[in-house]
């Protein structure tokens, strides 16, 4: 494939080598060129979430507590893949800052659910737009067909290492666990 110089694309370059099993150069590593793009825009994200005293972490608990209503720290927890007591950490800082409060669940009192504040609402707002506009500087720099591929790709991916499987959500955006219906071991 040739880009709009005549010119063979990296990308193009990099599959069409000649890959003998042996090794693979570090550029041309799929794992690598992935991992340096995610350092840079992550490098980025947290500039701007520094600037409303928050981390990475602490942002995506926030906005998954946003997106999900009524979900249970376990489910959180899957939901953003890591542990539960990370996210409880998270959870308890961002309680003591007033952006989040918690509560037993209803049915079943062992279950901690998160729910934003009024104060947390505010701050989404914020965390929307910086969202918003690091999403639309990535968006931007491609065409539509090329965005539409790129999310196609990392949900394969996604699938295919098991991302998102048991986290509690069947699709984008549509939570199946909450406190009424989290399994207890």
């Amino acid at each position: 494939m040739q880009n709009g110089t005549g010119r063979e694309s990296d990308a193009t370059a990099a599959v069409t080598r000649d890959v003998t099993g042996e090794a693979i150069a570090l550029e041309d590593s799929v794992g690598f060129r992935l991992s340096r793009l995610v350092l840079v825009r992550r490098e980025r994200w947290t500039g701007h979430l520094r600037a409303l005293g928050l981390t990475p972490p602490q942002a995506a608990i926030l906005r998954a507590t946003r997106d999900h209503r009524g979900l249970a720290l376990r489910a959180l927890a899957r939901t953003l893949n890591t542990d539960v007591m990370s996210v409880k950490r998270c959870v308890d800082e961002l309680e003591g800052r007033g952006w989040l409060v918690s509560a037993t669940g209803e049915r079943d009192r062992r279950v901690r659910v998160v729910e934003l504040t009024s104060r947390g609402e505010d701050l989404m707002r914020r965390l929307d737009e910086i969202a918003l506009t690091q999403e639309l500087s990535l968006r931007d720099r491609l065409s539509p067909g090329s965005y539409a591929s790129l999310l196609e790709v990392i949900s394969t991916l996604e699938r295919a290492e098991g991302i998102g499987v048991d986290a509690g959500v069947e699709e984008r955006g549509a939570v199946i666990e909450t406190e009424e219906e989290e399994e207890r071991p």
